[in-house]
């Protein structure tokens, strides 16, 4: 069973961060680093997981290891358009990462929706 939540603590974002090398290669000089999506939360933006509470040993909430997927968003402002409009606030969806192995699922979809509700 996939469960998809918001991410938590060190070590699920440290999970995000691996993703990052298995999914695109990526080596350190390239990854977003974990402090970054610690404040990514702090000032509004969200790392979405899904979770495989199947595997052996996991709990029904899920944990690093069993980290599959993630969506990443980062705050920002969208500039009025025309005068006398308000800057609105907004998720701009950055990053989102499936493993091998879970692909072609529908998962991507499923944390894409998650980001948009």
């Amino acid at each position: 069973m996939i469960l998809i939540r918001e991410c938590s603590g060190f070590d699920e974002l440290e999970a995000c961060v691996q993703m990052q090398v298995e999914t695109w290669g990526y080596d350190q000089s390239d990854v977003i680093p974990r402090k970054a999506f610690l404040v990514m939360q702090k000032i509004g933006g969200q790392i979405i997981g899904a979770f495989d509470t199947s595997m052996p040993g996991t709990s029904p909430q899920g944990e690093p290891r069993s980290l599959v997927g993630f969506a990443m968003s980062l705050p920002g402002v969208k500039a009025p358009e025309k005068n006398g409009a308000q800057p609105r606030p907004y998720l701009h969806s950055h990053m989102l990462a499936v493993r091998e192995a879970y692909r072609n699922r529908g998962l991507g979809a499923q944390l894409k929706l998650e980001q948009r509700r």
